[in-house]
């Protein structure tokens, strides 16, 4: 056993994996299945042994142990990364785990290299659709600031995602209708970055988690949203705010969302950065997309300081 009671389960959960457990193994729909074969799990065909965090995919056939898996979902490439990652987000006892670590070292291989994306790529796509921006609450002025274009053959928007030094590394498509979602080209290292950086003005930054409701503060009059690409947050991402003068977290209002929301608190109180927390009120609402710009406004404006702890985070 090199894993003890709840170390798996609380490490699926950080990494946004919902699992059920059947004996000693944990099922989940497999969580790099569109990274390898193109299209989503649909069936749970992905388990992990609580005990070993051995795991495997019977239908795409990824598999590895926990530390591979840290290290393919958050994009480091770096088994030392999981490891460093995984001591900071669980109560693992490390000596137990210590001969897993030399063991992956010695068979693990890494993600493949990125083939170098040109802005030539984003040509094929459209401006976004007045009718489209209505429908989410935004404007087209708003996505043209921040480079989101529209793909008219299936109704998709195109959510560019750029390194600190505006190179295009690849994009996030998302569904208008549907809930799909897909990162181009699959591996691209989103985790490096935040939506919205090629356009942020060095002053206030509001992180949330979808680069739409990002948009959406644009379109409603209120500067700096960035996003973190989902619910997940890294620690090259938690560098990046460093850079924020007045800096205000506000992920969704759901319990995803609430963990991060400690996360991060936990992080920025290692690392004596200040940031407020946004305050979703008495709103049973998602997201800051769901909102009104009252309700944005109000949140913003009785936002709560971290110096609180946990009292800061809304729904805790």
């Amino acid at each position: 056993m090199f894993y003890q009671e709840g170390d798996i389960e609380r490490t699926l959960l950080r990494l946004g994996i919902e699992a059920s457990q059947r004996r000693s193994e944990l099922i989940a729909l497999c969580p790099m299945h569109k990274y390898r074969v193109g299209k989503e799990d649909t069936n749970p065909s992905w388990s992990i042994n609580a005990d070993t965090g051995a795991h495997h995919c019977f239908s795409c056939g990824y598999k590895g142990n926990l530390l591979t898996l840290i290290s393919d979902l958050l994009e480091y490439g770096d088994l030392e990364k999981a490891k460093s990652w995984l001591r900071s987000n669980t109560d693992v006892n490390w000596e137990l785990v210590s001969k897993q670590l030399n063991e992956a070292k010695k068979t693990y291989i890494h993600l493949p290299k990125l083939v170098p994306m040109s802005e030539a790529r984003l040509a094929v796509f459209k401006e976004v659709p007045a009718w489209a921006a209505k429908d989410r609450g935004l404007s087209v002025e708003a996505c043209n600031t921040y480079g989101v274009s529209w793909r008219e053959s299936d109704s998709t928007w195109i959510l560019p995602i750029r390194s600190l030094d505006d190179r295009l590394l690849g994009w996030q498509e998302k569904g208008h209708l549907s809930r799909k979602f897909f990162n181009r080209p699959p591996g691209v290292p989103k985790s490096k970055t935040l939506f919205g950086m090629n356009c942020w003005d060095k002053d206030q930054m509001i992180v949330i988690e979808s680069p739409l409701d990002a948009v959406k503060l644009k379109s409603v009059g209120i500067p700096g949203g960035v996003a973190t690409f989902g619910a997940v947050v890294s620690e090259d991402q938690i560098e990046i705010m460093r850079k924020a003068e007045n800096l205000i977290i506000a992920m969704d209002n759901d319990e995803a969302g609430n963990k991060a929301n400690k996360f991060l608190l936990d992080s920025f109180r290692k690392l004596g950065i200040e940031c407020w927390f946004f305050n979703y009120g008495d709103s049973d609402k998602k997201d800051i997309g769901d909102l009104t710009p009252d309700q944005i406004d109000w949140g913003l404006e009785n936002a709560r300081h971290c110096v609180l702890g946990r009292l800061a985070i809304h729904g805790s």
